[in-house]
């Protein structure tokens, strides 16, 4: 009898220990075996696919359950080997993947990261934007849906910079009629008296940093030839130069601060400490973005110039791309790899363009680029097959090339310029 007590708490250890190892199999439905070996992406917003690979799911996919921490995902698509699943709706930062099989419940211990996605523009009410005669209304979207940061305000700002720091999500408004500006931080506006043409924000040991210009109600009315070019620290300016400098970004090595826009007679500029970094920059050649990675500092350009448009991409003052066929918007990295948003889809640096896939009869134009590991999110419009300007346009914003729509309430146009993608 002792031996008989023994064996059976010994199955009972060995049945509590599979369900805690990763990778180990689990008893499927009807005694079948099943085995979870690994998820893919690890990371994703809710409305996001994952695939899950194994062996022994079986067939039915009534008889397959997934669960983020609690949270049941639809299964999208099942095979005896993989299924892939829609990440549901959860307050999770980390979810715990679970899957079962009939009766059976799989191994624990598979983490996924929840990233929010955030997308900034604006609606518009009327057959044509372009009328006077309609009502426009700024909008903030989370994972796709309408965040109700702006209340009924009457008050239009376009928006120039986004920012997400902890609960806080910071956007550079510019006013729609004379350009100047501050930043929302969440549903307060912060205006920076004598701003004109503000653009990127960063947050820095509790400081604000907004790139723009400087202007004075009586410099304002003598534009081309008072306005000053530089950064906003805490409302304070801090100058750069005279001469029409227009500033998009900033951003910091180490103590240095690098800024990057244009100047005078279409001239791109990238400045560390007030001095130019990168030479050689000659008309409509336009720093798009700059990016610091392991101590260098990587900048994509675009020279429009000419007939046909060319991209670069500069390590510090070096060219690591030189005459790409086309237009460089932004880049992050996926690690060490360059990853650069161009104007048709994504290269890697030492490998073919990947295109976005062929969106039909829709437009596409992407603007702006935001990356989590693998996860790549760009921002973009979608407009019907043979409509003219004016006709609705739709908001959307691309995961690795496959667009999700953003929720525009009843309005006629949606538009979107900002995305930020980033862990919770």
């Amino acid at each position: 009898m002792r031996k008989l007590y023994f064996c059976a708490l010994l199955v009972i250890v060995s049945i509590i220990s599979c369900e805690k190892i990763p990778g180990l199999p689990g008893a499927g439905g009807g005694g079948a075996r099943f085995f979870v070996s690994s998820i893919s992406p690890g990371e994703g917003e809710p409305g996001s696919t994952v695939t899950i690979v194994g062996k022994g799911f079986g067939r039915d996919s009534t008889a397959a359950f997934v669960s983020f921490s609690g949270a049941s995902a639809k299964v999208l698509r099942l095979t005896d080997t993989s299924m892939t699943v829609i990440v549901p709706e959860s307050e999770a930062k980390i979810a715990d993947i679970r899957v079962s099989i009939g009766k059976s419940l799989g191994p624990s211990g598979f983490p996924f990261h929840y990233l929010d996605v955030y997308t900034a523009g604006y609606v518009v009410n009327g057959d044509n934007y372009l009328s006077d005669k309609i009502s426009r209304k700024m909008r903030v979207w989370k994972n796709g849906r309408k965040l109700d940061l702006f209340g009924n305000t009457s008050d239009f700002y376009t928006f120039h910079g986004i920012l997400k720091d902890g609960n806080d999500l910071y956007l550079v408004a510019n006013s729609d009629s004379n350009a100047r500006g501050g930043y929302f931080k969440n549903s307060q506006f912060i205006s920076i008296p004598n701003s004109h043409q503000l653009s990127g924000i960063v947050k820095r040991d509790n400081d604000i940093y907004v790139a723009g210009r400087y202007a004075s109600d009586d410099d304002y009315k003598y534009y081309y030839f008072k306005v000053a070019g530089g950064f906003f620290k805490n409302g304070e300016f801090h100058l750069l130069g005279f001469n029409q400098l227009t500033p998009w970004g900033i951003l910091f090595q180490g103590s240095d601060t690098i800024l990057y826009g244009y100047g005078a007679q279409s001239r791109g500029f990238v400045t560390k400490n007030g001095n130019g970094l990168i030479s050689g920059l000659g008309r409509a050649y336009y720093p798009y973005q700059c990016v610091v990675h392991n101590d260098s500092l990587y900048t994509v350009v675009t020279d429009d110039f000419g007939p046909s448009d060319h991209g670069y991409l500069y390590k510090n003052d070096h060219t690591i791309i030189d005459h790409y066929n086309g237009i460089f918007y932004k880049i992050y990295f996926d690690g060490d790899d360059p990853v650069i948003l161009t104007g048709n889809g994504l290269l890697r640096v030492g490998h073919d363009p990947v295109l976005f896939p062929n969106l039909g009869k829709l437009r596409f134009s992407p603007k702006n680029l935001s990356g989590v590991n693998a996860q790549i999110y760009t921002i973009g419009l979608l407009t019907l097959p043979g409509t003219a300007t004016g006709s609705p346009t739709t908001a959307a914003y691309f995961r690795n090339g496959k667009y999700v729509l953003l929720e525009k309430e009843d309005y006629v146009n949606s538009f979107a310029y900002l995305i930020w993608a980033a862990p919770r």
